[in-house]
């Protein structure tokens, strides 16, 4: 286990080629806004005959400016990962497009707000929007339509951050600030994601309201109320957190209390009570947690390695001791387990947390849904390193979050950009109310306090380390 959290961290460390996260001064509030508020004057857009705009309501507050052009029923195609294939803990059902099995009576609210925004601006464009879901050969399919354009191309790519990036160095992108329909300073784009993704001043790969898998894909730490309750009385962790006294060292002293052997068989294994569940992955994270900025960008937005400071080694220390303590800290990923089980996640860690022995879990957002059965469910911010800290830091997932892309298939990217100005707009005005408002706060946090944790967390997201 030591072998494999070490090498984890070295790899990381070497494949850094984005920024750290800026402070609070750009926290995605664009992005997270729940509501309208203080907006709820703006009027509709002008209703002028040569625009071609269908009658908008007062609602329709967000991209009232956007031109509106008759498309003439083109057919933009999308091309998005299958996130969730072959997954019982997370479920994917598409940004922008639905699956072929989407059913209107059947989706929840959250899809069906989608679906709505896609046919309003297929409606408005006069154009058709479909796609595919698909993980196979992802990055092979791009390629190898860039090399050979035809008029079945995708237009629009769901990839995931890390195979966004990976894929930028062969060129396969398009800037997307080159592209004079698309402005990436409007408010429904993650201003976050903006910053922290761009290199050289060039953005080939953002997200925004257009989609909501991003969201789902920060790395937040859930907890059981119960399994507190049992075992550590008369602790409060939300007033741990508005108190600043959230650390790395409270998690992992709360945790050792918890870990005991509970299935009846001598010795610790995945079937006993656990305090802290996790990844080998999430070791990053936690230094990330730190503030430690792995790279910074130089006066020209390219990054600069910068983590060779003596807190760095500090985090990555303490970081490691509590990792490699078996007696204490369920990894799912280091090899104790890995032989026994194809899916070694939802095996060890997250059927532990379902089954309410385990207290604390760290991974994604969009395993909020798969955990909806547990009764006793809280979250929480991941911790900060010391109290001293001014702020959290939360990492999207370079694998299990999505990001928008365009494919370099085009010489004009105009209609295109309208397309999707007109998407994340509307998208800002009717899926992220949803999302944030009704499903996450009014379906999935069981109290007040739960709603002020994702305020936290979503206030501190960043996109590279």
């Amino acid at each position: 286990m030591k072998k494999t959290v070490c090498l984890f961290l070295a790899v990381m460390l070497l494949l850094v080629s984005f920024v750290a996260c800026k402070g609070d001064e750009n926290k995605p509030s664009d992005k997270t806004e729940s509501n309208t508020s203080g907006v709820s004057d703006v009027s509709a857009p002008d209703q002028s005959a040569d625009t071609g705009s269908e009658e908008v309501s007062e609602d329709y507050v967000y991209g009232k400016d956007i031109p509106v052009k008759d498309l003439g029923g083109r057919v933009i195609r999308v091309l998005s990962i299958n996130w969730a294939a072959n997954s019982t803990s997370m479920t994917y059902n598409g940004d922008i497009i639905q699956r072929d099995t989407y059913d209107e009576l059947t989706a929840d609210v959250l899809d069906r707000t989608k679906c709505e925004v896609r046919q309003n601006i297929e409606t408005r464009y006069n154009c058709v929007i479909e796609g595919v879901f698909d993980s196979n050969n992802f990055a092979s399919v791009i390629y190898n339509q860039v090399q050979a354009p035809s008029e079945n191309s995708y237009d629009i790519v769901l990839n995931s951050f890390g195979g966004a990036a990976q894929a930028t160095l062969t060129g396969v992108y398009v800037d997307m600030n080159d592209i004079p329909t698309i402005d990436l300073s409007n408010p429904w784009w993650d201003q976050n994601a903006v910053h922290d993704l761009s290199i050289g001043n060039r953005v080939y790969f953002t997200a925004g309201d257009i989609n909501t898998f991003d969201n789902d894909g920060t790395f937040i730490m859930f907890f059981n109320k119960k399994v507190l309750e049992d075992n550590c009385p008369g602790v409060n962790l939300y007033d741990l957190v508005k108190n600043n006294e959230w650390t790395l060292d409270k998690m992992y002293e709360l945790a050792k209390m918890v870990t005991h052997e509970s299935d009846g068989v001598n010795g610790l294994d995945e079937f006993d009570t656990w305090g802290f569940g996790t990844e080998v992955y999430n070791a990053l994270l936690h230094v990330i947690a730190s503030g430690v900025h792995l790279a910074e960008k130089d006066a020209d937005d390219i990054p600069v390695l910068s983590y060779d400071t003596a807190r760095f080694y500090d985090v990555l220390t303490d970081v490691y001791a509590i990792y490699n303590d078996e007696g204490t800290v369920m990894v799912a990923n280091a090899g104790k387990f890995d032989s026994k089980y194809s899916n070694v996640w939802e095996a060890t860690i997250i059927k532990a947390f379902r089954e309410e022995r385990e207290l604390f879990y760290m991974g994604g957002m969009f395993n909020i849904v798969g955990f909806r059965d547990v009764e006793h469910i809280g979250y929480l911010p991941v911790p900060k390193y010391t109290a001293d800290q001014d702020r959290y830091y939360h990492f999207v997932s370079t694998g299990n979050a999505s990001c928008l892309a365009l494919p370099a298939v085009s010489d004009n990217y105009d209609d295109l950009g309208l397309v999707i100005e007109a998407l994340a707009a509307e998208s800002k005005n009717l899926v992220t109310p949803v999302y944030y408002d009704k499903c996450l706060k009014g379906k999935d946090a069981d109290t007040e306090d739960d709603e002020d944790m994702l305020d936290i967390i979503f206030e501190s997201r960043c996109f590279t380390s």
